[in-house]
C-alpha cells in the first residue's frame, strides 16, 4: 500500500493537505478526503481543517451554518459591503410578510428599502412559472407554492431560512412578454445584483427541476485516526473520508459557469452562496469556505488556476483594477439560450464599469480601449453568425464563439500607439442610460475612421506552428503552438511580398484579395514589431463602406507610411 498527501495550487480548493491518493499494489489508486480539527497538532502541521458534510443541505443544523457565515460577512468584514437596508428592486417575491408569517406573492416594491436575496440560475428548457402581463395581477395576489418550480421553491426555502424577507427571481419579477420591462429590468442587473443581501446560486441545476438541495452519497462513514507526527510525537487525530469532488473543479464544471447571463450575476454579487451537487460553498471578498473545509483559496492568481474558475471567484470589485476584455472572453465563450440577448446578457457589467471613466460605450466595446478592443479574435476560424444581425461587425458581439484579444499576446515590454482616429463611434450620447447601451437602435449607423487603407492577398491554406515565425511578430511567433485550433493564413503584398499573417472570423468565403486598415503600431523601445491591422472586405453596392473580417498583423516597416489617411465607414 502506497500513501502519497495532496494539497492542491488552485483557486477555490482547501488550504492545506486536503486528499491522500492511495494506490495497493499495482491497481489504480483513488482519491480520499483528510481533515483534522482547527487549531491541533494536524493543522499546524499543514493538514487542512474541516469536519464530514451534512447528510441533508436543508436541515436546521445547515441552516445555522448558513446564517453564521451571513451574519460574519455583514458584522467583521471591513471589505464586504454591509448596508442593512437598501432600494428595492421594482418586483420583489414576498416570502415572509411583516410580522414573520409565510407568504408568497410577487409585490411592487421600487421606492421602499429593505433586504432581499437574488437568485441565479439555469432555466434550461424548464425555467418554471413566469410572470406575464396577463397573470401580474394573480401574482400580485398570491402564488401557490406548488406550482413553482423547484429551484424556485428551494430559492424561497432559502430565503426564509436565512430570515430574509424577499426574493429577486428574474422568471417572476420581470414581465417576460413585455419587452420595453424586460428591456428595463435587464439594464439594471448591476444594482439588482450588487445589492442583494446575499445571492442564491443554484449552481448544480441545469433547468427548473432540478432545485437547490442534493442528497448526499456519503458511503462509508468518516473514520478518525490518531496518529503522532515527529518529531514532536504530539498526539493528534486525522479524518479520512471518502472523496467528495474537487472544490475548484466544481466551480469549472458548474452548470451557471457555461450560462451567458451568469457572468455578471456572480460578478456583481458582493456574497454569494453557491448550492453544488457536492457541497454547499460560501463566498465573498474575504472568506471562501465550504461546509466540509474551512478555508479555500481566495485571491491568489496561480498559472494552474482554470481561467473560468478565477473569474467566477471575481466578486464585486473597482473596475478600474478589472479588465473588460478578460470578462468579455469569458462571456463570449459561455452559452445563450436565446442568441438575441448577446448585448443584454452584459448591460449590467457595462453600466457597472461605466464609472471607471473608459468614455462612450457601444455594441461592446469602450472608446476610451477602442484600439485594443477592435482586436478582438476568433480562435477556431469558426464563429458562427447569428440569423438577426445583432451588432456591427467590428465588434465581438456580432457572432458566436470564443475569443481572445490581440494585445494579451504582446512582450511585457512593448508599446502601443494608435494609428486609426476615431471620427464617429456609435450614435450621439451613446451612454447616457443603461437601456441604450444595445446596438439595436442604431444599427444603420457605420463607425467611421480617418486611417490608412491598402490592399492585401492571403495565402489560402492555414499556417501550421513551424510556419508562422515566419509571418509574424517575435512577441507572437509561438500563438499556433499555444492554440492549437487558431486558422491563421499568410498575406502578401499584391506583388507577392511577404507582409504577415491574419485570423478571421470566419472561414466562409473564397476572395483572396481585400484591403487592410492599422489600428495600432506595436514597438519594443523605439524599434517596430508590427501594425496590428483589421482585415476587412467590401459591402454590396457600396465604394467607402466595409465589413470586418478578421484581424492580424503586418510586420514589414514602414508599410502604411506612404499611405494618405481616409475615411472609412464600417457597419
Amino acid at each position: 500500500m502506497h500513501l502519497f498527501t495532496w494539497a492542491s495550487p488552485e483557486e477555490g480548493d482547501p488550504v492545506g493537505i486536503s486528499r491522500i491518493f492511495l494506490r495497493l499494489g499495482k491497481e489504480v489508486g483513488k482519491f480520499i478526503d483528510v481533515f483534522t480539527e482547527e487549531n491541533s497538532p494536524a493543522a499546524k502541521l499543514g493538514f487542512a481543517v474541516g469536519k464530514d458534510l451534512e447528510q441533508d443541505p436543508a436541515s436546521n443544523s445547515s441552516f445555522m451554518q448558513y446564517r453564521k457565515w451571513l451574519s460574519d460577512c455583514v458584522e467583521h468584514h471591513v471589505s464586504c459591503p454591509g448596508d442593512p437596508l437598501v432600494a428595492l428592486p421594482r418586483r420583489l417575491l414576498e416570502v415572509s410578510a411583516e410580522d414573520g408569517t409565510e407568504c408568497l406573492r410577487v409585490t411592487r416594491s421600487e421606492g421602499l428599502h429593505g433586504q432581499y436575496t437574488a437568485l441565479s440560475h439555469c432555466w434550461g428548457t424548464f425555467g418554471g412559472l413566469e410572470t406575464k402581463k396577463t397573470t401580474l395581477r394573480d401574482h400580485i395576489r398570491g402564488i401557490k407554492i406548488a406550482d413553482l418550480s423547484k429551484t424556485v421553491r428551494d430559492a424561497v426555502c432559502i430565503t426564509r431560512g436565512l430570515k430574509i424577507r424577499y426574493l429577486w427571481v428574474d422568471t417572476l419579477c420581470i414581465i417576460q412578454d413585455d419587452v420595453d420591462d424586460w428591456k428595463q429590468e435587464s439594464s439594471r442587473m448591476d444594482s439588482i445584483y450588487h445589492l442583494a443581501h446575499v445571492t442564491i446560486a443554484a449552481s448544480g441545476a441545469v433547468n427548473g427541476n432540478q432545485g437547490c438541495f442534493y442528497e448526499r452519497d456519503t458511503g462509508l462513514s468518516p473514520v478518525t485516526v490518531p496518529i503522532t507526527f515527529p518529531p514532536s510525537k504530539e498526539l493528534t487525530s486525522i479524518t479520512f473520508k471518502m472523496h467528495s469532488g474537487s472544490v475548484s473543479g466544481g466551480f469549472t464544471h458548474s452548470p451557471l459557469n457555461g450560462r451567458g447571463w451568469c457572468l455578471q450575476e456572480s460578478f456583481l454579487s458582493r456574497r454569494i452562496i453557491h448550492f453544488r451537487r457536492d457541497r454547499v460553498v460560501w463566498q465573498c471578498k474575504e472568506c471562501l469556505t465550504s461546509e466540509d473545509y474551512k478555508v479555500l483559496r481566495q485571491s491568489r492568481r496561480s498559472s494552474q488556476t482554470n481561467r473560468a474558475t478565477q473569474t467566477q471567484l471575481q466578486l464585486f470589485q473597482d473596475p478600474s483594477t478589472m479588465s473588460w476584455f478578460s470578462l468579455i472572453e469569458e462571456y463570449a465563450r459561455r452559452n445563450l439560450t436565446h442568441p438575441a440577448d448577446k448585448l443584454y446578457g452584459i448591460a449590467g457589467l457595462a453600466s457597472f464599469f461605466k464609472t471607471s471613466s473608459k468614455g462612450n460605450y457601444y455594441a461592446g466595446l469602450w472608446q476610451g480601449r477602442f484600439h485594443k478592443g477592435l482586436l478582438w479574435m476568433s480562435l477556431s476560424g469558426q464563429m458562427i453568425r447569428p440569423m438577426e444581425e445583432r451588432a456591427p461587425s467590428w465588434s465581438w458581439a456580432a457572432l458566436d464563439g470564443a475569443i481572445n484579444h490581440l494585445h494579451n499576446y504582446e512582450a511585457e515590454n512593448s508599446m502601443t500607439y494608435p494609428i486609426a482616429e476615431i471620427v464617429r463611434f456609435g450614435p450621439p450620447e451613446s451612454i447616457l442610460e443603461p437601456a441604450r447601451l444595445l446596438y439595436e437602435e442604431y444599427n444603420d449607423d457605420p463607425m467611421s475612421l480617418r486611417v490608412p487603407l491598402k490592399w492585401i492577398k492571403r495565402l489560402d491554406h492555414t499556417l501550421v506552428a513551424s510556419e508562422f515565425a515566419n509571418f509574424s511578430s517575435e512577441a507572437l511567433k509561438d500563438l499556433l503552438y499555444d492554440h492549437h485550433d487558431l486558422q491563421c493564413h499568410a498575406l502578401f503584398t499584391t506583388g507577392d511580398d511577404h507582409l504577415g499573417w491574419v485570423a478571421f472570423d470566419q472561414e466562409s468565403f473564397s476572395e483572396e484579395s481585400f484591403t487592410c486598415i492599422p489600428v495600432n503600431v506595436v514597438k519594443k523601445g523605439k524599434t517596430f514589431q508590427a501594425y496590428n491591422v483589421m482585415v476587412l472586405g467590401f459591402v454590396d453596392g457600396s465604394e467607402d463602406h466595409y465589413r470586418r473580417l478578421g484581424v492580424g498583423e503586418i510586420t514589414r516597416d514602414g508599410w502604411f507610411g506612404d499611405t494618405m489617411k481616409r475615411l472609412v465607414f464600417i457597419i
